[in-house]
Order: structure tokens, then sequence, then C-alpha cells
């Protein structure tokens, strides 16, 4: 689960939609969307099935508001 957006790192503008993304062991550099890019999505959770023991994953998100989609966070 990711924090939700407020305040100042919104613009002062309501989020429309998260994007979440995760790289499976590829050093990041192949990120596949889980949510929130091809249609809006607020919900700030996503369960991946069929993940691999032993592979390291990554996880970024990102947040759409009337201003456009902010930078990756941090994964």
């Amino acid at each position: 689960m990711i924090d939700p957006l407020t305040g100042v790192a919104t613009g002062g503008a309501s989020i429309l939609s998260y994007e979440i993304n995760y790289d499976s062991g590829t050093s990041f550099n192949e990120w596949t969307a889980l949510k929130g890019f091809l249609s809006n999505d607020l919900s700030l959770f996503y369960i991946q099935g069929g993940l691999i023991i032993n592979l390291p994953y990554a996880v970024r998100y990102r947040a759409k508001n009337i201003f456009g989609w902010s930078e990756y966070s941090d994964y």
C-alpha cells in the first residue's frame, strides 16, 4: 500500500489517478503498469499474483491531477 499524496505535494489540486508499476528483476529497465494509467484509479494498493520467490521486485508510483502526471516515486 502507498500513502496518498496531499497538500503541497498535489500542487493544490485533487488527485485523479495513481499509477502503480513494478519491475521484476530487470534492474529497473522494464516497468510493467499494474493499474491507473489507462483508466483513472484512486485505489492505493494492488495485489500481484504469480511472483517468483528470490526474484527482486521494485515498485514505483506516480499521481495524476489537472496538471498532468507527477514524477515517479523512488523505488
